[in-house]
Protein backbone atom coordinates (compact mmCIF):
# COMPACT_ATOMS: atom_id res chain seq x y z
CA UNK A 1 0.00 0.00 0.00
CA UNK A 2 1.05 3.41 -0.98
CA UNK A 3 2.00 5.59 2.92
CA UNK A 4 0.77 8.86 3.18
CA UNK A 5 0.18 11.79 5.45
CA UNK A 6 -1.81 14.74 6.13
CA UNK A 7 -0.21 17.73 7.38
CA UNK A 8 -0.63 21.22 7.43
CA UNK A 9 1.46 24.35 6.64
CA UNK A 10 0.64 27.37 6.82
CA UNK A 11 -3.01 26.78 6.81
CA UNK A 12 -3.08 24.77 3.68
CA UNK A 13 -3.10 20.79 3.64
CA UNK A 14 -0.57 19.18 2.45
CA UNK A 15 -1.19 15.50 1.68
CA UNK A 16 2.50 13.69 1.59
CA UNK A 17 2.65 10.41 0.08
CA UNK A 18 5.36 7.88 -1.32
CA UNK A 19 5.76 4.23 -3.09
CA UNK A 20 5.76 1.58 -0.90
CA UNK A 21 9.13 1.42 0.99
CA UNK A 22 10.96 4.01 -1.11
CA UNK A 23 10.65 7.18 1.28
CA UNK A 24 13.02 8.92 -0.81
CA UNK A 25 10.42 9.63 -3.87
CA UNK A 26 8.08 11.10 -1.26
CA UNK A 27 5.59 13.64 -3.25
CA UNK A 28 3.43 16.48 -1.83
CA UNK A 29 0.15 17.70 -3.04
CA UNK A 30 -1.75 20.72 -2.08
CA UNK A 31 -5.02 21.33 -1.23
CA UNK A 32 -5.76 25.43 -1.34
CA UNK A 33 -9.09 24.79 0.55
CA UNK A 34 -10.80 29.01 1.10
CA UNK A 35 -11.78 28.33 4.34
CA UNK A 36 -7.74 27.11 5.01
CA UNK A 37 -6.96 30.69 3.90
CA UNK A 38 -5.03 33.06 6.55
CA UNK A 39 -7.65 35.67 8.32
CA UNK A 40 -6.34 38.54 6.47
CA UNK A 41 -6.80 36.94 2.79
CA UNK A 42 -10.40 35.94 3.24
CA UNK A 43 -13.31 37.73 1.57
CA UNK A 44 -15.12 37.73 4.71
CA UNK A 45 -12.24 39.73 6.66
CA UNK A 46 -12.19 42.12 3.20
CA UNK A 47 -15.38 43.02 3.87
CA UNK A 48 -14.73 44.06 7.48
CA UNK A 49 -12.60 46.33 6.30
CA UNK A 50 -14.32 48.29 3.90
CA UNK A 51 -16.47 51.71 5.11
CA UNK A 52 -19.35 50.34 6.75
CA UNK A 53 -22.44 51.73 5.20
CA UNK A 54 -24.82 51.96 8.02
CA UNK A 55 -24.79 52.32 11.47
CA UNK A 56 -26.22 49.69 14.11
CA UNK A 57 -27.71 51.46 17.67
CA UNK A 58 -29.44 49.30 19.92
CA UNK A 59 -32.27 50.90 22.28
CA UNK A 60 -29.97 50.85 25.09
CA UNK A 61 -27.91 53.37 23.40
CA UNK A 62 -30.81 55.78 22.18
CA UNK A 63 -32.05 55.71 25.85
CA UNK A 64 -28.88 56.90 26.77
CA UNK A 65 -29.10 59.67 23.80
CA UNK A 66 -32.43 60.87 24.99
CA UNK A 67 -30.91 61.39 28.61
CA UNK A 68 -28.61 62.93 27.20
CA UNK A 69 -29.90 65.63 25.57
CA UNK A 70 -33.11 66.18 27.51
CA UNK A 71 -30.42 67.15 30.40
CA UNK A 72 -29.40 70.53 28.24
CA UNK A 73 -32.75 72.41 29.51
CA UNK A 74 -32.31 74.20 32.36
CA UNK A 75 -35.47 76.46 33.73
CA UNK A 76 -34.61 80.47 32.90
CA UNK A 77 -31.91 79.89 30.79
CA UNK A 78 -31.27 79.78 27.16
CA UNK A 79 -31.30 76.54 25.32
CA UNK A 80 -27.66 75.72 23.61
CA UNK A 81 -26.22 72.92 21.80
CA UNK A 82 -24.57 70.30 23.22
CA UNK A 83 -22.04 67.37 22.05
CA UNK A 84 -21.53 63.84 22.62
CA UNK A 85 -20.11 61.08 20.93
CA UNK A 86 -20.62 57.44 19.82
CA UNK A 87 -17.96 54.72 18.93
CA UNK A 88 -17.70 51.57 18.66
CA UNK A 89 -16.22 49.01 16.50
CA UNK A 90 -17.19 47.85 12.78
CA UNK A 91 -20.59 49.42 12.52
CA UNK A 92 -22.29 49.05 15.39
CA UNK A 93 -22.01 51.50 18.24
CA UNK A 94 -21.45 50.69 21.69
CA UNK A 95 -20.54 53.37 23.82
CA UNK A 96 -22.08 56.84 24.11
CA UNK A 97 -19.15 59.40 25.69
CA UNK A 98 -20.11 62.72 27.68
CA UNK A 99 -17.46 64.86 27.31
CA UNK A 100 -16.27 67.34 29.53
CA UNK A 101 -17.87 70.97 28.35
CA UNK A 102 -14.92 73.05 29.27
CA UNK A 103 -12.38 71.33 27.95
CA UNK A 104 -14.51 70.25 24.76
CA UNK A 105 -16.75 72.96 23.68
CA UNK A 106 -15.00 76.72 23.23
CA UNK A 107 -18.17 78.19 22.80
CA UNK A 108 -21.88 77.64 22.21
CA UNK A 109 -25.14 78.89 21.44
CA UNK A 110 -28.39 78.27 19.79
CA UNK A 111 -27.08 77.66 16.12
CA UNK A 112 -23.19 76.37 16.60
CA UNK A 113 -21.05 74.80 18.91
CA UNK A 114 -16.99 75.33 17.96
CA UNK A 115 -15.37 72.01 19.34
CA UNK A 116 -11.79 71.30 20.22
CA UNK A 117 -11.30 67.92 18.89
CA UNK A 118 -7.88 67.15 20.19
CA UNK A 119 -9.70 67.27 23.34
CA UNK A 120 -12.37 65.28 22.02
CA UNK A 121 -9.98 61.66 20.98
CA UNK A 122 -7.99 62.49 24.06
CA UNK A 123 -10.62 61.55 26.46
CA UNK A 124 -12.04 59.21 23.87
CA UNK A 125 -9.07 57.23 23.57
CA UNK A 126 -9.03 57.41 27.59
CA UNK A 127 -12.27 55.66 27.96
CA UNK A 128 -12.05 52.96 25.19
CA UNK A 129 -7.88 52.74 25.37
CA UNK A 130 -7.57 53.27 21.74
CA UNK A 131 -8.92 55.64 19.13
CA UNK A 132 -12.26 53.66 17.99
CA UNK A 133 -12.71 52.15 14.95
CA UNK A 134 -16.16 54.05 14.62
CA UNK A 135 -16.75 57.37 15.68
CA UNK A 136 -20.78 59.16 15.48
CA UNK A 137 -20.24 62.83 16.21
CA UNK A 138 -23.59 63.98 18.20
CA UNK A 139 -25.32 67.62 18.41
CA UNK A 140 -28.13 68.91 19.69
CA UNK A 141 -30.83 71.23 17.51
CA UNK A 142 -32.83 72.20 20.61
CA UNK A 143 -36.31 73.16 19.11
CA UNK A 144 -35.18 72.71 16.28
CA UNK A 145 -34.69 70.12 12.52
CA UNK A 146 -32.75 67.54 11.94
CA UNK A 147 -31.19 68.81 9.45
CA UNK A 148 -27.34 70.30 8.89
CA UNK A 149 -26.88 73.72 8.50
CA UNK A 150 -24.07 75.50 6.90
CA UNK A 151 -21.90 75.85 9.75
CA UNK A 152 -22.83 71.93 10.45
CA UNK A 153 -21.35 71.03 7.46
CA UNK A 154 -18.21 72.97 7.41
CA UNK A 155 -18.19 71.08 11.37
CA UNK A 156 -18.51 67.84 9.40
CA UNK A 157 -15.53 68.40 7.22
CA UNK A 158 -13.19 69.68 9.30
CA UNK A 159 -13.19 67.52 12.12
CA UNK A 160 -13.30 64.30 10.24
CA UNK A 161 -10.52 65.62 9.00
CA UNK A 162 -8.83 66.26 12.06
CA UNK A 163 -9.60 62.96 13.17
CA UNK A 164 -8.47 60.83 10.01
CA UNK A 165 -5.00 62.41 10.84
CA UNK A 166 -4.80 60.76 14.44
CA UNK A 167 -6.49 57.45 12.78
CA UNK A 168 -6.99 57.33 9.21
CA UNK A 169 -8.65 53.90 9.67
CA UNK A 170 -11.36 55.06 11.63
CA UNK A 171 -14.80 56.05 10.12
CA UNK A 172 -16.65 59.27 11.27
CA UNK A 173 -20.37 60.01 11.32
CA UNK A 174 -22.07 62.46 12.47
CA UNK A 175 -26.12 62.81 14.24
CA UNK A 176 -27.94 65.62 14.67
CA UNK A 177 -30.27 65.19 17.75
CA UNK A 178 -33.54 67.43 17.04
CA UNK A 179 -35.39 67.38 20.61
CA UNK A 180 -38.59 69.95 20.98
CA UNK A 181 -41.15 69.60 23.74
CA UNK A 182 -40.99 69.81 27.23
CA UNK A 183 -44.33 68.97 28.78
CA UNK A 184 -46.44 65.27 29.30
CA UNK A 185 -46.86 63.08 26.20
CA UNK A 186 -47.66 59.97 24.58
CA UNK A 187 -44.35 58.01 25.35
CA UNK A 188 -43.64 56.34 21.66
CA UNK A 189 -41.27 53.85 20.72
CA UNK A 190 -38.22 54.02 18.75
CA UNK A 191 -38.85 54.21 14.86
CA UNK A 192 -36.76 54.64 11.81
CA UNK A 193 -38.73 56.99 9.36
CA UNK A 194 -36.25 56.83 6.27
CA UNK A 195 -32.95 55.60 5.43
CA UNK A 196 -30.59 58.03 8.38
CA UNK A 197 -33.61 58.85 10.80
CA UNK A 198 -35.12 57.70 13.98
CA UNK A 199 -37.79 59.37 16.06
CA UNK A 200 -39.14 59.00 19.32
CA UNK A 201 -41.07 60.18 22.07
CA UNK A 202 -39.82 60.16 25.41
CA UNK A 203 -42.87 61.29 28.38
CA UNK A 204 -41.43 64.36 28.36
CA UNK A 205 -40.02 65.68 24.68
CA UNK A 206 -39.84 64.71 21.06
CA UNK A 207 -36.68 63.34 19.36
CA UNK A 208 -35.43 62.80 15.96
CA UNK A 209 -31.79 62.21 15.33
CA UNK A 210 -30.61 62.11 11.57
CA UNK A 211 -27.16 60.24 10.62
CA UNK A 212 -24.53 62.12 8.08
CA UNK A 213 -21.23 61.50 6.52
CA UNK A 214 -18.54 63.55 6.73
CA UNK A 215 -19.80 64.87 3.04
CA UNK A 216 -23.04 65.80 4.96
CA UNK A 217 -24.68 63.01 2.66
CA UNK A 218 -27.31 60.76 4.56
CA UNK A 219 -25.80 57.65 6.60
CA UNK A 220 -27.60 54.56 6.85
CA UNK A 221 -29.00 53.82 10.54
CA UNK A 222 -30.47 50.84 11.92
CA UNK A 223 -31.98 49.83 14.85
CA UNK A 224 -30.70 46.39 16.38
Amino acid sequence: MTEWEIIAEDGDIVIEFAKPGNKKDAKRKWFNFPWNKKPEESKETEGKLKSCESILISAGILKSMEIRAQSIFRPGHEDVEILYALSGESSKVNTLHQFPVKDILQSSNQGEANVDVENMIAYMKAETGDIPGLIVIIHTHPGGESTPSTEDKLFFSSTAQAIKQHSPATEVFYGIHAISGGSVRAKTDYRKINENTIKWSSITHEHEVSFYTKDAKPGGVNII
